[in-house]
């Protein structure tokens, strides 16, 4: 009889064990849990932010290299011609007088 009893003790002194050890893995799946939920949290804030950011550099982009972007000013032109019309912008060239032709 006092074999079962000291054998029945050993064995509620293991499961007292094991059911402690159990609560202590629950409430580390419970943290790492609560872990993931902030770390997912935080991955979508910064993907969005990311994807706030790529959207303004296309838009920059677009601005930049957009074809409007490089139409000219038609005042711009009209002061280009503008340019050429005048005497000190126009080069002179010397007027080329062809040679003479020889008899035969």
């Amino acid at each position: 009889m006092l074999n079962r009893v000291a054998s029945f003790t050993g064995l509620r002194g293991i499961f007292v064990k094991l059911t402690e050890q159990v609560r202590n893995l629950m409430d580390q799946v419970r943290n790492l849990m609560e872990h993931a939920t902030v770390l997912q949290a935080s991955y979508q804030e910064e993907r969005s932010h990311r994807q706030q950011l790529e959207w303004e550099l296309r838009a920059l982009k677009a601005k930049l290299y957009n074809p409007k972007s490089e139409k000219c000013d038609p005042n711009q032109l009209q002061l280009m011609l503008d340019g050429f019309e005048d005497p000190l912008v126009v080069e002179t060239k010397p007027k080329q007088t062809l040679p003479a032709e020889k008899e035969l």
